[in-house]
């Protein structure tokens, strides 16, 4: 009898831990050999997020990813700026004299679908892009790091967003309601996206790209 109890025990046991670990299989994404299944809901896909980093900081952190860019170190570190969900601001740090500093800030408001590193603004040097989204639009925000600094120089959003590779790489934004396509492209003079001067529209290279002459 005691035999058929400790069977029994054991059985549910065994179909538990592998009910868990199902659970833990399906809410997790495995990158580098690492299971990550930490953080926050809102950071939906972020492919160099960790567990394995953390930083004192008021508001807290909840959510970490570590990079390697040209041969620097970067950490990108995500806080919920208020109440508001998926309200959240990613602090860019790097390691400088063997001491980590924070050189940039990117604002988010929506579910982060995607972080990557691209050669948007340079064939030489890689920015960091984040795509994301929130109701009805998709946005997408791009980080050059230039000089131990990481700012923000193009930040738009539309119902269909995405780079093209080409020998100048451009952003298309596509608007479904009002059947409207954007191209922009990056002007090396201004430091700046801008859509092409042929654009019929005159206030067309001051929308959606942060400037602070404007």
């Amino acid at each position: 009898m005691q035999q058929q109890i400790r069977t029994q025990i054991c059985v549910i046991l065994y179909f538990t831990a592998l009910i868990i670990i199902g659970i833990d299989s399906y809410h997790s994404n495995a990158i580098g050999g690492e299971t990550v299944n930490c953080g926050s809901e809102c950071i939906v896909n972020d492919i160099n997020k960790s567990c394995k980093i953390k930083i004192r900081h008021i508001p807290s952190y909840h959510t970490y990813s570590s990079w390697l860019i040209e041969g620097k170190n970067y950490i990108i570190a995500y806080r919920d700026k208020s109440d508001q969900q998926c309200d959240i601001e990613a602090d860019i740090y790097t390691i400088i004299n063997s001491k980590r500093k924070l050189i940039g800030t990117v604002a988010i408001i929506g579910y982060i679908n995607n972080v990557y590193a691209y050669k948007a603004t340079s064939n030489k040097t890689h920015d960091i892009v984040f795509e994301y989204s929130a109701g009805m639009l998709n946005y997408m925000s791009i980080v050059r790091l230039v000089n131990n600094t990481a700012k923000t120089v193009f930040e738009y959003g539309a119902s269909e967003i995405s780079i093209i590779e080409g020998v100048v790489p451009t952003i298309i934004a596509k608007s479904n309601a009002y059947k409207v396509e954007e191209r922009f492209i990056w002007d090396q003079s201004r430091n700046r996206f801008v859509l092409p001067p042929t654009s019929s529209d005159p206030s067309a290279n001051k929308r959606g790209i942060p400037d602070e002459d404007w």
